[in-house]
């Protein structure tokens, strides 16, 4: 199903976004998120609530998505979240491979670019996405914790040379909760989010929570 992801990128579709507050705005506080859900996979479990996103993962896969009525700034963004796995790989090279490219928690930018062209044999949920689709894109940025490539480094998708992966570094507080900063070199233009933990090619099941995503 990943193959088709790139597909997906400027087809997510679109909700009014409420005003952003000066200086920082947290969409799993006030936004509603959209389920993507692939036909041949079981599919993840998200529940958002008060802020934060409870995702269970059992062998499974689908993607938590908020498409932008309008290309949005990113200079800075910051979460918390904590997991029941340390790792879903051996090594950063399996992570590299189709057998491997699962993450605990990917927080997928869609940044803003010409729309692809939807072939005609392209799965029934691209086409219903593609109908509602506001904003164009032809690149994803994924950016990836629980990682076992070093933060900073950087992997394209094995399924898709439109879909880049960046490795984050995180913080562990007391707490269990780790808190993750990711501030990109120059304000990136992006038109959603892509909020994703999957364990269909690992076949690996675990338990993620988010919380405090905060865009600047």
């Amino acid at each position: 199903m990943k193959i088709f992801c790139c597909l997906a990128l400027s087809w997510i579709c679109a909700s009014e976004l409420s005003a952003a507050e000066p200086g920082a705005w947290k969409p799993l506080d006030h936004e509603t998120f959209e389920k993507l859900t692939f036909s041949d996979l079981p599919a993840t479990s998200y529940e958002q609530k008060d802020g934060q996103l409870k995702i269970d993962v059992k062998q499974s896969a689908a993607a938590w998505v908020l498409a932008f009525p309008t290309a949005r700034p990113l200079h800075a963004l910051g979460f918390e979240w904590k997991s029941s796995v340390e790792s879903l790989v051996p090594s950063a090279e399996a992570e590299e491979t189709k057998a491997g490219d699962d993450a605990i928690l990917r927080i997928g930018l869609l940044l803003a670019g010409p729309a692809p062209t939807v072939p005609f044999f392209a799965p029934a949920w691209i086409k219903a996405v593609k109908k509602l689709m506001k904003q164009g894109s032809d690149r994803m940025v994924y950016l990836t914790v629980g990682a076992k490539h070093k933060p900073g480094q950087e992997w394209k998708s094995p399924y898709a040379s439109s879909i880049e992966n960046r490795a984050l570094a995180s913080e562990a507080g007391a707490d269990g909760w780790k808190k993750t900063i990711f501030k990109p070199e120059a304000p990136m233009q992006v038109v959603g989010l892509w909020l994703m933990s999957d364990g269909d090619n690992t076949k690996q099941s675990f338990q993620v929570e988010l919380r405090n995503l905060t865009w600047e």
